[in-house]
This record gives C-alpha cells, structure tokens and sequence, in this order.
C-alpha cells in the first residue's frame, strides 16, 4: 500500500509532506512554518531554510532547495492568517519527473479529485510525529481520524489533536484530498486544523 504522506526535516523542524498531480504537472507540499520555525512567516527570506529534505522509505532521501541564486524562491506560497482570518501557511514546489520517479511508492493526490466533506464526516490525517531522521530509515506512518466539528475562512476543524510531526501532512476523507494539516487551534479545544485545498488551489499551484 502506498504511504499517504512522507517525512522531512529543516533546520527548523522536522514535520511531514505529502505530493499532488493534476496529470501533467507534480508538486510536493507542507507548510511554511515549517520551513520558518515561525507560526506566522512572511516574505523575509533570511527567515526561511535555504532547502527541505525529503526522508523516502528505505533511506532514500531528496534535498530540495528552495531558492534561486539570486535569492527568489523557487516554490509557490500562500501567508497565514491573511487580514487576520484566514488560515494558510502551505508552500508547495513543483517536482521535475526525475523527482517524480524516487517516490512512486507514493500517493500523488489528484487536484481534479479534491474532497470538500460535510460537518461530522470522518476525515483521516497522516504524518510522522515521532520521526527522527538521524536514526531512522524506514520510518512508520501514523494516522488519526476525527470528525469535521467547524469550519473557518478556508479551514476545518476536526474534534482530534494535532501532534507535532503532523503538520504538512494531508488530510484524507474517502481517498480524495481535503487538505493540508496546519497544527491545532487555540483556545485549548481538541481542534486539528486543515487547510482547505478547495480554497487554495487557484492560487497555490502556478
């Protein structure tokens, strides 16, 4: 069975990932805080890692680097919590198929696919929050399930917690992509929060 979603490290943290396709195109996603160690990023480059390491199965791994050598970026990135509302915080960089080709043991989600579910549908996440990539070659894919309890400005709320490791990876309902796992939200409620694709995408992917 293919894994859902795949391990990386930074320098600022080590989190999840996961890959979508529209058929022509390929692209690998997590969220910038990630890549920042800032909840809330912005485009201060001097702020963000120069590259991200994908930690495949079987100790294969791929560094990819995120900037130019003039200091432009080389993914597609969407702010977090734009006039205070919305909650975003996803990055996504476009893989070239020799990239493609190390992860066809992988899920790629299709875009044409994207699942919007109802209040109180069951929604699975996956990620590696006990990965520890100095140790580990081959690690263990973990998954939670809860149930979709709210809705905000291109977000879920789901009635489960969030583990550190957990964000960046996706978030499933009936083996379409909802979205992507942006952490808990505040307030000390039990409330994983997603990042809806269908709110995103138009932008996202460009």
């Amino acid at each position: 069975m293919k894994r859902q979603s795949i391990p990386v490290s930074s320098k600022k943290s080590v989190a999840s990932g996961f890959f979508v396709t529209d058929g022509d195109s390929f692209w690998f996603l997590t969220c910038a805080h990630i890549l920042t160690g800032l909840r809330h990023a912005s485009n201060n480059w001097q702020n963000w890692n120069q590259s991200i390491t994908l930690h495949a199965a079987g100790g294969r791994k791929l560094v990819i680097e995120l900037f130019q050598g003039d200091g432009s970026p080389l993914f597609s990135w969407l702010h977090d919590s734009v006039n205070g509302k919305n909650v975003e915080d996803v990055v996504s960089v476009r893989l070239s198929s020799n990239q493609v080709k190390l992860f066809h043991d992988y899920t790629f989600f299709e875009l044409e696919k994207i699942s919007n579910p109802n209040l109180s549908s069951m929604v699975n996440i996956f990620g590696y929050p006990s990965f520890d990539y100095r140790i580990q070659t081959n690690p263990q894919e973990s998954t939670k399930k809860g149930a979709v309890i709210g809705r905000g400005c291109q977000f879920l709320q789901l009635n489960v917690l969030s583990e550190d490791g957990f964000s960046g990876g996706p978030a499933v309902f009936e083996e379409s992509l909802v979205g992507i796992v942006s952490g808990n939200l505040g307030g000390g409620a039990v409330r994983a929060a997603i990042v809806q694709m269908s709110g995103i995408e138009s932008r996202l992917f460009i």
